[in-house]
């Protein structure tokens, strides 16, 4: 085998190449939500969740008879789905801007289609915060709110967000 002048530098060289560029991909790949991946037309939704054992919390844009809400969502699934575990939890994620409802909660194979009168609006470019949901396993549903006690989470979870974003109410509209 003849070994020629710097071939051991190019095979390094790719190497660390190769290294640098998976380095890049797993972080790019973080779990930390950060502001640069928010779409022009997209806001981020941000609530704390208590729930009693695993759930799974849907999204459904607002608007229309409950029957059509529960149709299209169980057709053609949910705009978001956010599974919950048990306790209190903090959730950011990103939405599309526009009026959404909560439009059911599941609990392994039980649905529980909750009342479209629930309505909360997402902002493009800002942190809206839609309030402290309480959930249990039964159809129960509330909502509070407790901005000051976010605003210390969010600044705590997320300092990127809370400095590039502004944080708005959106309390959900329980009707």
């Amino acid at each position: 085998m003849i070994n020629r002048p710097g071939s051991g530098d190019l095979f390094v060289t790719v190497c660390f190449g190769v290294l640098c560029l998976l380095l890049a991909l797993y972080l790019s790949f973080s779990t930390r939500f950060e502001p640069a991946f928010l779409g022009q037309h997209e806001g981020v939704i941000v609530f704390r969740a208590t729930a009693a054992t695993d759930l799974r919390l849907e999204v459904e844009h607002a608007g229309g008879p409950k029957f059509v809400i529960a149709l299209k969502s169980r057709i053609l699934g949910p705009v978001k789905s956010f599974p919950l575990k048990p306790g209190t939890h903090l959730y950011v994620n990103s939405l599309p801007a526009g009026n959404y409802t909560w439009s059911a909660m599941t609990n392994g194979r039980k649905r529980y289609d909750l009342p479209t009168t629930n309505r909360f609006v997402i902002e493009a470019g800002r942190l809206n915060y839609v309030g402290d949901i309480v959930l249990s396993n039964d159809e129960n549903f509330q909502v509070d709110a407790n901005t000051l006690m976010i605003v210390k989470d969010l600044g705590t979870a997320y300092p990127n967000l809370t400095t590039s974003l502004p944080l708005i109410e959106h309390i959900t509209a329980l009707r």
